[in-house]
């Protein structure tokens, strides 16, 4: 029931409150009145307080006290205390007085204490449902759509049967997804292990087949990650066999390495890189994971640029990957949420502005005849072709540069297009040697794609199977079209470095150095 204060309880005196001697069913009442804009409140406001959320958790069970009883206050520190495998400090969401009963305090403090108590609990629900940081702020998402995620009003009141249950209710602000619950997982078990690894000394390049008196440390560093076993005794100890070969290569898998066998510099620093570091790193990415989990769908492609690979799902269960090439640190892909709605067939290459200022001018006012060696043609802004001797390269006005389609085509036989004020968009390319590399942020911003004649198959499925003959004999013929997706695809380009995959842990590149910042603002 809603209890409109009256001047009666206005002029209640703080001294009645302090006094323990109160009947306990004042509180309701005090609630009520703690929470009426119209009055002011006689507890100090918590900085994170969110006034609208009290009054409306309040509202939804008649203002009656939800921490007086020990049971549930101590389900309530429970629940609170397992965000710490959610990468976030419980201490910020405890109650002040943590799982002690109030009841033999003053109604004043027990009413103070009510309100925080509710304050840092519904600070914890948001936090896992949207992030304990703005994503606005920190690694900004464009969305062709409205913003996704529940409104965190709407979610109260549909979970308000849980909310009196703090388990319950934490467990489903939670994110759902599996990579989610996978990251927890390695987060408590890096936090489980207390101890940590001596760093491995530097040196020359190690290979297979050398010997060194560095291979007993790094074969020992190797067993502690599982990767070769610990009582493993070889009759050679600091010879570089295929043993231990083959546990280099898994490392360099697992860590987003170059895949060759041969320990260098970027190897030792994954090997010395501090347990405690790594679990930061999980911890941030637990933070993007709650960012992204409004954006995913059942159906949808997900780009990662970070790691450089792209994914496919249908019915939220994979069904294609491949890797991927993605914009180098000065001309990086955006972070982004849209829809693939056509896909241009032997598309022909419109050079953007930035890369004919900053990659092709300079070749041309060296020598003319690059234009024709990468069979690039000089239009103007009306699509009319140019003489480029009459062009004045030193400053060049209303001209545009065009690669006609042909196996030399740097967006290749295919490019998938989607809403964005980028002008980015993913494709197929020539440059198929560049997936081989570990690094593989490479593109001027535009997401190049390997096998891109097997995600046209798959972005094709659903059309006519008369329409898909169609679309093979335009491929064949060379010649520019365009197909139109009718419902679209739902496309994510986001950036995770830490992942789960196939149940291992993986570290991935930070191409873009946003890790840093992440966790200076998480701290």
């Amino acid at each position: 029931m809603f209890i409109k204060c009256t001047q009666q309880f206005v002029a209640f005196s703080l001294s009645a409150l302090l006094a323990s001697s109160v009947i306990a069913d004042d509180l309701p009442l005090l609630i009520a009145a703690e929470l009426d804009a119209e009055l002011a409140p006689l507890c100090p406001t918590d900085t994170d307080s969110n006034t609208a959320a009290l009054q409306q958790l309040y509202a939804q069970f008649d203002y009656q006290p939800l921490w007086q009883n020990h049971d549930r206050r101590s389900a309530l520190v429970q629940a609170l205390y397992g965000l710490i495998d959610d990468g976030l400090d419980p201490v910020r969401y405890l109650p002040a007085n943590g799982n002690a009963d109030s009841n033999g305090d003053s109604l004043y403090r027990r009413l103070c204490d009510e309100m925080l108590a509710s304050s840092r609990y519904l600070l914890a629900l948001e936090h896992l449902l949207h992030g304990s940081l703005p994503a606005a702020v920190q690694e900004s998402y464009w969305q062709h759509e409205p913003e996704a995620g529940p409104d965190f009003a709407d979610w109260l009141r549909e979970q308000r049967q849980l909310l009196a249950q703090p388990l319950s209710a934490v467990e489903q602000a939670r994110p759902k997804q599996h990579q989610y619950h996978a990251l927890r997982a390695a987060l408590r078990q890096l936090r489980d292990h207390t101890s940590d690894w001596d760093s491995l000394d530097t040196g020359p390049f190690l290979r297979p087949g050398q010997s060194s008196e560095r291979i007993p440390p790094l074969r020992q560093r190797l067993a502690q990650l599982e990767l070769v076993t610990a009582a493993e005794d070889p009759e050679r100890p600091e010879h570089y066999d295929s043993t231990l070969e083959t546990a280099v290569r898994s490392l360099q898998s697992r860590y987003g390495l170059q895949v060759d066998g041969i320990v260098g510099p970027a190897t030792i620093e994954a090997l010395n890189t501090s347990r405690q570091q790594r679990l930061q790193q999980v911890r941030i990415n637990l933070e993007r994971q709650r960012w992204l989990e409004h954006f995913y769908q059942p159906d949808q492609l997900v780009v990662n640029i970070a790691g450089g690979d792209i994914r496919l799902y249908k019915d939220a269960e994979r069904t294609w990957h491949a890797r991927a090439q993605t914009g180098r640190l000065a001309r990086r892909t955006p972070l982004l949420v849209s829809t693939l709605n056509r896909v241009t067939l032997n598309p022909s290459w419109t050079i953007p502005p930035t890369i004919l200022r900053e990659d092709k001018l300079p070749n041309i006012r060296q020598d003319l005849d690059f234009l024709q060696r990468e069979n690039l043609r000089v239009l103007d802004f009306q699509g009319r072709q140019l003489d480029p001797a009459e062009v004045d390269w030193q400053r060049p006005q209303g001209i545009m540069l065009r690669q006609d389609p042909g196996p030399t085509n740097p967006l290749g036989r295919m490019a998938f297009r989607f809403p964005n004020p980028f002008h980015v968009y993913l494709h197929d390319t020539p440059s198929q040697h560049i997936f081989q590399l570990a690094n593989r942020s490479v593109s001027s911003g535009c997401v190049r794609v390997q096998r891109a004649d097997e995600l046209a198959e798959a972005v094709f499925a659903n059309l006519p199977a008369e329409r898909q003959a169609q679309i093979e004999r335009q491929l064949a013929s060379r010649r520019s079209g365009e197909i139109n997706l009718p419902t679209g695809i739902h496309l994510i380009l986001a950036y995770w470095t830490v992942e789960v995959e196939d149940g291992q842990l993986r570290f991935l590149p930070d191409p873009y150095n946003l890790d840093q910042a992440l966790l200076n603002a998480l701290n």
